[in-house]
């Protein structure tokens, strides 16, 4: 695509995501160019977009001056604002229409559609997609076919809203999902019973499930490793057994399972679907002391996660033999201001690339790392700034030994984290690669299925791609089946082990 100079002052259109919990997806503005360079599109140059293999459209994305607002076009502005109707199930082309909004946010603002390879599949893929949604007769079948669909994109952060209502999608008002009060772990390759309610007494930690309503565990997990997006295998594998070998979409349903036990008996079990969400990985004590001398906080759990309990136990900490700060999961802000007890400089955030679009296709997409990778933690012996954005730490710096955890769990803030704490040399890192996705999020509210997708690029401190690879841990260490069976935490257990190992 070539580029001209005009002296002539011009019009284009300028796109720029907005992330968060925002009900607006792209703020765009017509600005007026007084001089171009080759980020804007071309005066008198037309945009050439397939629409077929040999249907093309083609038109301008720079004009000399703006068209009149006229009652026409007022008009058919007032009637796409106006709300889809409670029945847009009845009819296909309120699905099709939805995809389509979809589809497009994807192709055109997906951060990483190249790197997936989207710009090779992603018309095919939708094609499909199309096809198969105009033609089903459920609610559940509709939401299989979106959670195939958007699995094509590689993606942590993609979220079918459908399931519950928040972000005001109509699916999410209609179909619930349902799981049972039990936690599912990929452990040495199988699907295994990690924690559970005691409804189920007759379950033991370490339960390989066999099979699922008379499917076996290893057809079942080919079935539905397709619906998942994900960027790495680990995360994908977490996934699926959080969100899908136990879905259901009708509360109360009964779900049979064959469990292998110890001693390898096989035992048929019913489960019955009674919560909206899947039982919570890592939910323990915020602080707590492990052994002797060894401390352990959990930024990931809600139960009181704050920065004013952390500092109760200062002294207790300036005298520990380690602590373990455990991000298998995600953290509460509390995490900054702990980790500020650690520095001795500031630690700068990895680079997030926030994006401005004047084209199609993240054609000639303008990148720029804004002040939203300029923020970073800072020592807590250094003077208290407001603007850090995080509470007031005591000035007090911890020389103890301190390990991070971290697993395929972690993903967006805490792969800032970690990749900060990797960075920076803040401690040792014990446990599996992250989940390989971060960068801002942008919620789509479509009508009928919404979702969740990356917007943000993110790079690593040094510049390095992040997307599909994630932090790897300093020592890596696999969760062990004989440690599941025993309830105990292969990586605390190692955790302790390096720990000890530095007074040995």
């Amino acid at each position: 695509m070539s580029f001209s100079i005009y002296k002539s002052s011009f019009f284009i259109k300028e796109n720029k995501l907005i992330t968060g919990w925002s009900n607006k997806i792209i703020d765009s503005e017509i600005k007026k160019i007084e001089s171009t360079d080759s980020n804007y599109p071309a005066l008198g140059k037309y945009y050439s977009f397939p629409l077929s293999e040999q249907l093309y459209a083609y038109y301008p994305l720079a004009i000399d001056a703006l068209p009149s607002q006229t009652e026409e076009l007022n008009m058919l502005i007032k009637e796409s604002k106006v709300k889809w109707k409670n029945d847009f199930f009845i009819s296909p082309y309120y699905r099709i229409a939805n995809a389509i909004i979809n589809d497009a946010y994807i192709q055109h603002f997906y951060a990483y559609y190249e790197e997936d390879g989207l710009a090779d599949s992603w018309q095919s893929v939708c094609s499909s997609y199309i096809k198969e949604i105009a033609d089903c007769t459920s609610y559940e079948e509709y939401s299989i076919y979106s959670y195939k669909h958007y699995a094509s994109v590689r993606d942590g952060h993609m979220y079918i809203m459908n399931g519950y209502n928040k972000p005001g999608s109509m699916l999410g008002k209609y179909v619930r999902i349902y799981y049972p009060d039990i936690l599912l772990k990929y452990v040495e390759g199988k699907v295994c019973i990690a924690d559970y309610s005691s409804t189920y007494k007759d379950l033991q930690p370490g339960d390989q499930i066999v099979a699922v309503n008379g499917k076996d565990i290893k057809s079942l997990l080919e079935e539905k490793l397709k619906l998942v997006s994900a960027s790495t295998k680990g995360s994908s594998f977490e996934k699926v057994c959080n969100m899908f070998i136990f879905q259901s979409f009708k509360k109360d349903s009964i779900i049979h399972i064959q469990v292998k036990q110890d001693g390898n008996i096989t035992r048929d079990m019913a489960l019955r679907t009674n919560k909206t969400q899947n039982r919570e990985f890592n939910q323990g004590e915020f602080i707590k002391q492990i052994e002797d001398g060894i401390w352990k906080i959990n930024p990931c759990t809600d139960k009181k996660n704050s920065y004013s309990a952390f500092a109760k136990y200062i002294d207790e900490f300036q005298h520990a033999k380690g602590i373990i700060i455990d991000v298998r999961g995600y953290p509460q802000a509390s995490i900054l201001p702990i980790l500020s007890h650690f520095i001795d400089t500031t630690a700068a955030v990895g680079q997030i690339l926030t994006p401005t679009f004047y084209y199609p296709n993240h054609d000639n997409v303008k990148y720029e790392i804004t002040a939203l990778s300029s923020w970073g933690i800072h020592p807590a012996i250094e003077p208290y700034q407001k603007e850090w954005e995080y509470d007031k730490p005591l000035p007090v710096r911890l020389q103890t030994p301190v390990v991070f955890l971290t697993d395929h769990n972690a993903i967006s803030f805490a792969e800032t984290i970690m990749e900060l704490v990797k960075s920076h040399g803040i401690g040792t890192i014990i446990g599996q690669p992250t989940a390989g996705t971060n960068g801002d999020a942008v919620i789509v509210r479509s009508p009928t299925i919404g979702m969740i997708f990356t917007g943000y690029k993110f790079l690593t401190f040094g510049g390095e791609r992040h997307h599909g690879v994630g932090v790897r841990p300093d020592i890596e260490c696999p969760f062990r089946m004989e440690d599941l069976k025993n309830q105990e935490d292969t990586h605390i257990k190692k955790a302790c082990e390096w720990i000890n190992s530095k007074y040995d």
